[in-house]
Order: structure tokens, then C-alpha cells, then sequence
């Protein structure tokens, strides 16, 4: 991915609108519009790429200058034109094209920022269902408690006794040595 040409920066900035409801914000490093956390238009290499309405997008693809955006090979992003800022960097179309990718994009559902990572490294969502299975398992523990009040109680587990091990442990090596008189009697 190249950095943007300055033509391509200068255009976005002179075609971004004035509306208080656009955003801008940082997409693949590069500048871009948002408007209730979708993008409507935004900078790529030399050109600035717009989401349009279905007609409008066919009428603009048709023009000289204006193609597909595609961010990597064989993933066109199917509502977004990339115009070149070099053919329409100046002109009132590229404005008006603007005011249309944000009046379209506004009417789409709201998207909810991007969870940021909370604590331990967990995001926003992770914390909550956390807290979720949290609350749900205290409310559950006084049921599972007389279940397991109910339930046989296993006897203790009975402890060996360290005396008899201890003496085995002493006998080890003689029944090493036994071994190796034992086997060198077989050869």
C-alpha cells in the first residue's frame, strides 16, 4: 500500500462536507469520513473513494477516472467508487459526490465504536460476559450447594503412611545391587 499523493489529500479536504454529523478519522492509516461510525469517503493512494447509492454509483463508475476500490486483489468493496484526485480533484462534482456518499451512508444503522481493551488485555464485551457467567454462577451456588448437600458424601481419602514408604526407600539400593548380581549370573 502506497502513501497517498498529496493530490489525493489536498481533494479530500477540499471535498470533505461541512455537515456536523461527518467525522474524520484515521482507515488504513490514511484520512476518512465517518458518519455514525461508517465510512463514507476516504483517501487511498492517489485517488479519494466514496460510498454511493446504487444509481449513482453506476452513473460515476461510467466516467473517465472513476473505477472500483479495491483495497487488495479480487476484494472490490461492491458500494464504493475510487475517484482519481488527479481527473477530479478540483471539481464541484467530486463535492457533490461527497454530500451524496454521506446522505447515504447516514441512512445505515449505526455501528458501536470499536471495544477497547480494558484490563488483563480483555475488550469491553469480554469483561461483560465475564461479569455475566459471574452473577449467573453466584445465583446458581446455593442451588448447587444442596444438590451436593444431598448427594453421598465420599469417605476422606485415607493418607499412607510415610513409616512403611520410608523403609522401602531404604531397601531400594540393595535390590539394585541384588538385580545386578542377578543378572550377571544369567549372562
Amino acid at each position: 500500500m502506497r502513501k497517498p499523493t498529496p493530490d489525493a489529500l489536498v481533494s479530500f479536504d477540499s471535498a470533505f462536507p461541512t455537515d456536523v454529523r461527518a467525522v474524520r478519522k484515521q482507515m488504513f492509516g490514511m484520512p476518512a469520513g465517518f458518519v455514525n461510525g461508517n465510512m463514507f469517503m476516504g483517501v487511498w493512494d492517489d485517488g479519494v473513494l466514496l460510498r454511493l447509492d446504487d444509481d449513482t454509483l453506476s452513473r460515476v463508475r461510467g466516467l473517465p477516472g472513476v473505477g472500483s476500490f479495491a483495497p487488495m486483489e479480487g476484494r472490490a468493496w461492491k458500494d464504493y467508487a475510487l475517484v482519481s484526485a488527479g481527473r477530479w480533484g478540483d471539481a464541484r462534482e467530486l463535492v457533490e459526490w461527497a454530500r451524496k456518499a454521506l446522505e447515504h451512508t447516514a441512512k445505515m444503522p449505526a455501528k458501536s465504536a470499536t471495544p477497547k481493551k480494558g484490563g488483563r488485555g480483555q475488550t469491553r464485551g469480554a469483561r461483560a460476559a465475564i461479569a455475566t457467567a459471574t452473577k449467573v454462577a453466584s445465583e446458581e451456588a446455593p442451588v448447587m450447594a444442596a444438590r451436593k448437600s444431598t448427594a453421598k458424601k465420599k469417605a476422606p481419602a485415607r493418607k499412607r503412611s510415610t513409616a512403611k514408604r520410608g523403609g522401602a526407600r531404604k531397601a531400594a539400593p540393595k535390590r539394585k545391587a541384588a538385580r545386578r548380581k542377578t543378572s550377571a549370573k544369567k549372562k
